[in-house]
């Protein structure tokens, strides 16, 4: 994407509100640019933006949030900006959540980097609570086909309770935790 292009887009998002964020505004920009934007480094305030919004519009297309979640799990994997991963791992859980299956995953390979990814979420202590509730799930949707997950997460939320016990935190925590139990 042209320096040019990425600031119209970047402008225009600063714009939108979130009723503003709907199938509407992919008239004017593309999935594929809110993705590029998404991955800037440079610009943090668009980028979050940028993901802000696909979160609000892939939310509202289960089909349009299928059919992007490659691109969802690659930036996922791949971005350090804890604001693009509050959007984009809200994505990742509610893939799961409209799968019966659980992610779709193309290869094992993208499987272990997303789990690396989770963990490496999780080991961080600055990660935000919305992120690390949102890992929480994410690695929930793998327990089925990976057992030893429930332990591993089940001693990750058992210490984050004792450690930061927020209103939020001891809410997904314990929801989890019970259906661990199950």
């Amino acid at each position: 994407m042209d320096n040019q292009r990425f600031q119209t887009i970047s402008e225009a998002l600063y714009q939108y509100g979130a009723s503003d964020l709907n199938k509407d505004i992919l008239k004017h920009i593309s999935i594929d640019e809110l993705i590029c934007v998404s991955t800037s480094t440079e610009n943090q305030r668009a980028a979050f933006r940028a993901a802000w919004a696909l979160e609000h519009i892939l939310l509202s297309s289960v089909d349009l949030l299928h059919r992007y979640q490659k691109q969802i799990t690659t930036l996922y994997i791949t971005t350090k900006n804890w604001s693009v991963l509050r959007s984009i791992s809200k994505l990742l859980m509610e893939l799961h959540n409209a799968s019966k299956k659980g992610l779709d995953l193309p290869d094992e390979d993208n499987e272990e980097k997303l789990l690396e990814k989770t963990f490496e979420l999780l080991a961080d202590t600055n990660c935000p609570i919305a992120v690390r509730c949102n890992a929480y799930d994410i690695l929930l949707a793998f327990v089925v086909k990976h057992p030893w997950l429930a332990h591993e997460l089940r001693i990750q939320i058992q210490f984050d309770l004792e450690k930061k016990n927020t209103p939020a935190l001891s809410s997904r925590g314990l929801r989890i935790l019970k259906k661990l139990k199950d």
